[in-house]
């Protein structure tokens, strides 16, 4: 699916050039746009040679499968300069074409906006310059099994810009900390069609989940986002 995946999108690409209707070639530059040059006025021998060379080795360090452990996803970047993102259910998260410049990897996503930007450490992983997650080798495919049920939403999680953790229990109930590891809230969960209810210990609502596609949990009431995390912070 992944390979098929990659390759519609080079085609999409493709087409989008020829629906032009003109004779033009389009260019991967090392600026943040692709050039346009037009065949009929152009000798092309000299751009072609450069492009078959200088814009073909410089996204042959991020092409491959690559993996991220702490968030688990898989990358795929091909020598199309294409990429796809996915999770550990095979679902593909974001999907878009990969600009090189500076030797920085910039993935653009299907709206144009930048989803990520990737460099080559030394030892050939990709680093995210946002928050220095790396992409390694893949060594593993994803499971392709997606939780079910109150599965989907047992675990711990943290909100960084909150600075608070969830833990939520597969018997149905859960329990909120602070940065302290202090037990600040509790209660049980109340499971709906496509959501996680936590009702507190007087009954009421305290927030509603939504599990993403990129495997966090994610609440509309204070537009607050959850990842996972190992553990919770303790005084002990």
């Amino acid at each position: 699916m992944k390979k098929l995946l990659s390759v519609a999108l080079g085609v999409t690409l493709l087409l989008s050039i020829a629906g032009c209707g003109e004779e033009k070639m389009v260019l991967i530059s090392d600026t943040d746009e692709p050039i346009v040059w037009d065949l009929e006025d152009t000798d092309t021998s000299e751009v072609k040679e450069t492009a078959d060379t200088d814009a073909a080795d410089d996204i042959k360090p991020f092409a491959g499968y690559w993996q991220n452990d702490e968030l688990s996803q898989w990358l795929l970047i091909d020598e199309n300069r294409t990429f796809a993102v996915f999770n550990d259910y095979d679902e593909p998260i974001v999907t878009g074409f990969v600009w090189i410049n500076d030797g920085t990897a910039k993935l653009v996503d299907g709206n144009g906006d930048t989803y990520m930007e990737l460099d080559v450490s030394e030892s050939g992983d990709l680093l995210d310059k946002n928050d220095m997650r790396a992409y390694r080798t893949a060594t593993s495919e994803p499971s392709g099994k997606k939780p079910e049920g109150l599965d989907a939403f047992a675990g711990k999680w943290v909100s960084e810009e909150k600075d608070r953790y969830i833990e939520i229990l597969s018997d149905g109930t859960w329990h909120m900390y602070n940065a302290s590891g202090d037990v600040i809230d509790e209660g049980t969960a109340s499971l709906r069609e496509d959501s996680l209810v936590l009702i507190d210990g007087m009954g009421e609502g305290v927030m509603e989940l939504e599990r993403t596609v990129s495997g966090d949990l994610f609440t509309w009431d204070d537009m607050t986002d959850y990842t996972p995390v190992d553990e919770i912070p303790s005084d002990d």
